[in-house]
């Protein structure tokens, strides 16, 4: 293959690590049957600088190979100590609760191999870290290149035990089917609708080009897949046949791979997959392309039930229709739409061009290792409500915040499109985490819900999940104590007011403890009027009703009552809205009121106001508001609008045309003003640092450093990337910074690895940022920080798009990158604000290490921010 510039250099930069050739047929499995471990030098949990002592000696380029009765260190009073394997590549050993494992695997001749473990969290092969299987999930199957001699294998474990061997690698390029995203077909259809399944690339060049072909009863359907650079993973999309009428519960279809290697272009791999095959009334998988990454993801589907037939009436002048199938949502036109219902239509002759009553719509949301499917199979049927179940992105994904968050947001858009629903009969419930989930959205999106119905939920990371305080009286923590306020979901109850809400709990819950029902119960008895807590007498995390045993704690029918009788009021009847948020950036409405700004940026922003049509005024306090939107549709055009907010008074004009007044605070009170600008932050693009890893997000890795610092830049766009497929199904693309173009990645999110002297998107894409990162120095608006060890993180607009945003990953020298290396951004609650810089100290004493932390203020500035900055 003919390589680019920079993929010669990606090469050359891992001359000693990759090599093109796969190992002989011949080469044989290897299981290690002996480690080294160390316990009780690690502490995380959902902590932004988790202590790790080993981590620490990485970092500084201190890491030597250690023996038998080792020390780590001379101040660390632990010691290395050999293990046996139990069989079969499985380490059992108190120490690897919070420890690590250092097996040396011995080869004669440089070899890619498959590395298959679990049970660990990362894994350092020579020093480059790659992503570990923590649940043990077993699909995690990497390319790794080792050297002839010794090669070190460091893993991070927490779960008490590990498993390792190495394949030879069977292809230079393969399929790993066991981590398939997969639809079920539907009889009839003739959809060929999207799956995903990863790809390992085995070689040392970026796999272009690569065409996946499914074969099944006759059809066949070729897919071109994105690019997949070397020795790494990627899960692609692809095409699958559609099922005929008659097609059985289960289809074989086979997969090939062709690609070109080493120049030439012919088929690396086959492997077959079973796809479920349903009925269109039956529950389902349906397959679409996440925003967030472009990958494949997945819900779950309950159609709603088809009641009995009913009984014509005696005039006959009311003849009912079966509506099974699509109906048109155009009769005059004939035009078919793509919802399907099921049920029976009544028609009269005045109704003939009408389309169904819509039926509403239940979003569901799993509990930990709890796959969507399985969610969906809990639920009978519902006469006129569909169930829908998002997957949080994997079973255990990111608790339903942040990109489970997301996700949920984004099945629930295409579902009410997709299906036709009734947006004001929208309801939201959930289990276990899945109910922490029902909290979580609900209180943040008020907006979108009529009634929520958490079960077993827990409230928040600090109440339950072991999420870190931040109390103390540091300017840093008090950063860090914001970073994390959007899982504070107790700060936002008072959402919760207008919505019907059901809290249902076993009161024997040896899980989630009942107390977390009967705190928000306790909090929901101060103002709300329409909420109800039941705890099931006895019952502990997964019970049912003796007429359905298992399925009761979620399908409980006193709580589809309660929504079958909740309605999102129109928002022109609503005449009172009360609504709060930590992040407009998230979330910035409720009816005709947004926050578009705040005046500290994730503290909570709250407004109550009173809207009186027929006096065509607006009335009420707010907090912490910068920026406020009033929506005046609900009044007649024209004329001019009395305002009283926080003691201030003005007869505004209503401007020609426009229906809504943005106001800006001022030290005088309130003044009219345009709304934000797409330099300023606002609703969708606010920050902090995690927002960025959205908008089909690409990682840039740098070229235009020395060896080391290029080679560190591609190793931890790879690490992040196989993270988040690990954690969230994910699929990104990897870009070298000399491949990139502005044009060809338009208006998607862009992290950079490394700093403004290594990587060469950085002068286009963060020529006017006011944060400056380059080798041993820091520029943060006027104050510099110097040294070779600083890791930062940061997050900036990206001037040329009105929504995406530009992260950066790196540091002053090669040890503040290898800082980063693990900085826990795609672990749920864990807290990183706009700006954050931390030293090597924070592995030995935690938040102490960190030198600046901050927020840019609403026009992106250093100097309308605030910023803790240690010297």
């Amino acid at each position: 293959m003919e390589h680019t510039k920079s993929t010669r250099l990606l090469i050359m930069v891992f001359a000693p690590l990759v090599v093109l050739n796969i190992p002989a047929l011949s080469a044989s499995r290897i299981v290690p049957d002996r480690a080294l471990v160390i316990g009780g030098v690690v502490r995380g949990g959902r902590d932004t600088f988790p202590r790790d002592l080993v981590q620490y000696r990485l970092v500084l380029g201190k890491w030597r190979t250690p023996t038998s009765g080792e020390r780590l260190a001379e101040d660390a009073d632990v010691v290395w100590e050999e293990i046996r394997s139990t069989g079969e590549g499985r380490f059992r050993h108190p120490a690897l609760r919070g420890g690590y494992a250092l097996v040396i695997v011995r080869i004669q001749e440089a070899q890619v191999y498959l590395l298959e473990a679990t049970g660990h969290s990362v894994v350092y092969v020579n020093g480059q870290p790659r992503t570990g299987d923590p649940y043990g999930l077993g699909y995690v199957r990497l390319p790794v290149a080792l050297h002839a001699g010794d090669n070190e294998l460091l893993f991070a474990c927490g779960r008490g035990e590990f498993t390792v061997r190495l394949d030879p690698l069977p292809a230079p390029v393969m399929l790993n089917v066991g981590d398939s995203t997969l639809p079920d077909l539907v009889r009839g259809s003739s959809v060929q609708p999207l799956a995903a399944v990863p790809i390992v690339n085995g070689t040392a060049e970026v796999i272009r080009g690569a065409v996946i072909t499914a074969r099944s009863s006759g059809h066949v359907v070729h897919s071109r897949v994105p690019d997949i650079p070397p020795l790494s993973v990627r899960k692609v999309p692809f095409r699958l046949p559609p099922a005929s009428n008659n097609a059985p519960n289960e289809m074989t279809v086979r997969l090939s791979v062709t690609c070109r290697v080493s120049g030439k272009t012919r088929d690396v791999d086959s492997q077959d997959i079973k796809v479920r095959v349903r009925n269109a009334s039956e529950t389902r998988k349906v397959t679409f392309v996440s925003e967030i990454d472009g990958s494949v993801q997945y819900y779950a589907v309950v159609p709603p039930r088809v009641p009995a037939k009913p009984r014509p009436s005696e005039t006959g002048a009311w003849p009912w229709l079966p509506v099974v199938g699509t109906y048109p949502t155009n009769l005059e036109a004939g035009a078919v739409g793509a919802v399907q219902l099921y049920g029976y239509w009544r028609l009269r002759e005045d109704l003939r061009k009408t389309a169904p009553p819509r039926p509403g719509l239940v979003l569901t949301l799993h509990g930990a290792g709890v796959e969507a499917i399985g969610q969906a199979a809990s639920y009978a049927p519902k006469r006129d409500l569909w169930i829908v179940a998002p997957t949080n992105r994997r079973p255990f994904g990111f608790d339903w915040e942040e990109w489970g968050r997301m996700d949920a947001l984004e099945v629930l858009a295409r579902a009410r499109q997709d299906l036709r629903t009734d947006p004001a009969r929208t309801y939201l419930t959930g289990h276990s985490m899945g109910g922490h989930g029902a909290w979580h959205l609900s209180v943040t999106f008020p907006e979108l819900f009529a009634a929520v119905g958490p079960s077993a939920g827990w409230i928040s990371f600090r109440s339950y999940a072991g999420g870190i305080a931040y109390d103390q009286a540091s300017a840093v923590e008090g950063i860090l104590r914001r970073a994390s306020s959007p899982s504070d979901t107790l700060s936002l109850a008072t959402n919760l007011e207008p919505l019907g809400v059901y809290i249902l709990h076993g009161d024997k819950d040896d899980n989630v403890p009942v107390t977390e029902a009967r705190t928000m119960a306790a909090r929901l008895e101060g103002f709300h009027r329409n909420f109800v807590l039941f705890e099931q007498p006895g019952a502990g995390h997964w019970w049912g009703a003796p007429s359905d045993p298992g399925t009761g704690c979620v399908d409980w029918p006193a709580m589809f009552d309660l929504f079958h009788r909740s309605q999102i009021s129109p928002t022109d009847e609503t005449r009172h809205v009360t609504f709060s948020t930590m992040n407009p950036g998230v979330s910035a409405s409720m009816r005709w009121l947004s926050i578009l700004q705040q005046q500290r940026s994730l503290e909570p922003s709250s407004a109550t106001i009173r809207c009186d049509p027929v006096g065509r005024r607006f009335v009420g306090s707010t907090s912490n508001v910068a920026t406020l939107l009033l929506d005046t549709s609900s009044m007649d055009p024209g004329g001019s609008i009395s305002l009283e907010l926080d003691g201030w008074k003005s007869e505004i004009p209503l401007p020609e045309g426009s229906s809504t007044i943005c106001l800006r605070k001022t030290t005088d009170g309130w003044r009219v003003a345009p709304p934000p600008s797409r330099t300023e932050k606002g609703p969708g693009r606010a920050g902090p640092f995690k927002e960025a890893f959205s908008h089909r997000f690409v990682l840039v890795y740098a070229t235009g450093g020395s060896e080391d610092e290029n080679a560190w830049s591609f190793a931890k766009a790879r690490f992040d990337a196989e993270t988040f497929w690990y954690r969230g199904n994910g699929a990104p693309d990897v870009v070298a910074d000399s491949e990139f173009d502005p044009k060809r990645y338009a208006n998607r999110s862009i992290i950079l690895y490394g700093n403004a002297d290594t990587n060469k998107a950085w002068t286009a894409l963060l020529g006017a940022c006011p944060v400056r990162l380059g080798r041993n120095s820091l520029k943060i608006g006027t104050s510099n920080l110097e040294g070779d060890a600083l890791a930062c993180l940061f997050c900036y607009p990206r001037a040329d798009s009105p929504t995406a945003m530009v992260a950066v990953v790196g540091g002053t020298g090669l040890a503040g990158m290898r800082l980063t290396d693990r900085a826990p951004y795609f672990v749920s609650g864990t807290a990183f604000p706009d700006l954050l810089v931390w030293t090597p100290e924070t592995l030995r004493s935690g938040v102490a290490g960190a030198r600046a932390a901050g927020f840019f203020g609403n026009d992106w500035s250093v100097e309308q921010g605030e910023f803790a900055v240690t010297p």
